[in-house]
């Protein structure tokens, strides 16, 4: 299926951390997926985002879900600031060769 390949895709060269635009369905459904994983993630966009990372602190804060997106979800507001980010939080992770 189309979701399946995007998924695999997505997900075979991330090192670290990822970077999300925003989107749709698939894209919502893609970052409750690095999250259950436990793996930390750039949302792209702050105006966009806020709303869902504040849904998800007041969720877990209410005992919902064992996750702090605090520790896992960073904002920024530009591509170049997500990038800068995630070069700064994977300076010491080394990628294996494949």
């Amino acid at each position: 299926s189309y979701l399946f390949s995007r998924k695999y895709a997505f997900r075979r060269n991330v090192v670290g951390v990822d970077i999300v635009m925003p989107g749709g369905f698939e894209t919502m459904d893609e970052i409750f997926e690095i999250l259950s994983l436990g793996m930390k993630i750039i949302l792209v966009n702050r105006k966009f985002y806020q709303g869902l990372v504040d849904v998800l602190l007041d969720s877990y804060q209410q005992g919902m879900h064992t996750f702090d997106p605090r520790k896992l979800m960073m904002l920024a507001d530009t591509v170049d600031e997500a990038v800068a980010m995630a070069e700064k939080m994977t300076a010491d992770i080394k990628a294996d060769p494949v």
